[in-house]
């Protein structure tokens, strides 16, 4: 956006903008799918879920003690278009498994839940790649 004022002093202006955001416009159809890996970490009590859409990467618990010591690495983005991720569990006692594929009916977002049956936390290491 330029704002261009040909006239000499200053001046008052108020822009108002608005767009539509992912999804929107056929946007997702269009966007070139390219790989891309998670390696994600934390300390999980009981249930967590991994959210990744584009470049974000966000851990919420869905039970138990709250997830601590998260980290990940991220290399590539997920596109905004239908796709399919995987996930290996490199570390920990409990399950990892993907609840939502990437879709337009999730923005798309991939989610993957972590499950810790155990008493007490345990260290996850998990890869997601698509």
């Amino acid at each position: 956006m330029q704002i261009s004022d040909p006239r000499s002093g200053a001046d008052n202006y108020r822009v108002d903008v608005s767009w539509e955001g992912r999804g929107g416009g056929g946007r997702g159809r269009d966007e070139q799918y390219q790989t891309g890996r998670v390696v994600w970490r934390g300390r999980v009590d009981q249930t967590a879920n991994i959210t990744i859409n584009g470049g974000n990467v966000e851990t919420q618990t869905v039970e138990g003690s709250p997830v601590n010591g998260t980290d990940f690495n991220i290399s590539g983005r997920l596109a905004y278009r239908p796709g399919t991720v995987n996930v290996r569990k490199i570390r920990g006692r409990g399950s990892v498994t993907i609840v939502q594929q990437p879709s337009s009916q999730n923005d798309f977002t991939a989610v993957i839940q972590v499950v810790d049956p155990n008493g007490g936390a345990d260290n996850y290491e998990v890869e997601i790649s698509w």
